[in-house]
């Protein structure tokens, strides 16, 4: 019967990892997903955000177009969701009707100005955005008379 090497009796007794190896794996492992996480949430929240700016350009467009057509603003009369009805044929795809929170758009007409809202992620008026705060996705981004009054860019 062969003796076992002293070499290979060694390895055998190192083998594997101790609890405290395992545990700092862990909380390592732990830090770094709740980065990556924090990170990966405000990113959702930008895309929604840059989204509602690009679709208030759109509905804006439409507005314009309109106008044109008929020679006033539409009537603010109802919600949003009537507006979108108003500008269906002056869009070339759908007028959205929400913001990219699932909020609804505001609209507003006076004489010959109108101002597109939208609420930000909380959907309750309150502060302007600007550049300075376009991480604050609760802020509200306003589009008045073809340009943005306030928005994070």
């Amino acid at each position: 019967v062969p003796m076992p090497s002293r070499k290979r009796a060694a390895t055998d007794s190192m083998a594997g990892y101790s609890m405290i190896e395992l545990l700092i794996t862990l909380v390592l492992i732990g830090v770094i997903a709740a980065i990556a996480i924090s990170n990966l949430i405000g990113a959702h929240d930008k895309a929604r955000q840059g989204a509602t700016v690009a679709d208030m350009r759109s509905i804006a467009s439409a507005i314009e177009t309109y106008v044109i057509d008929v020679g006033r603003l539409p009537d603010p009369a109802g919600d949003f969701t009537d507006l979108e009805a108003i500008l269906t044929p002056y869009q070339a795809t759908v007028v959205p009707t929400h913001d990219h929170w699932g909020n609804l758009y505001s609209y507003t007409r006076v004489d010959d100005d109108y101002t597109l809202i939208s609420f930000g992620k909380d959907g309750v008026d309150g502060d302007d955005a600007t550049p300075a705060t376009r991480h604050e996705f609760h802020r509200d981004i306003v589009y008045s008379n073809g340009q943005f009054l306030a928005a994070p860019e």
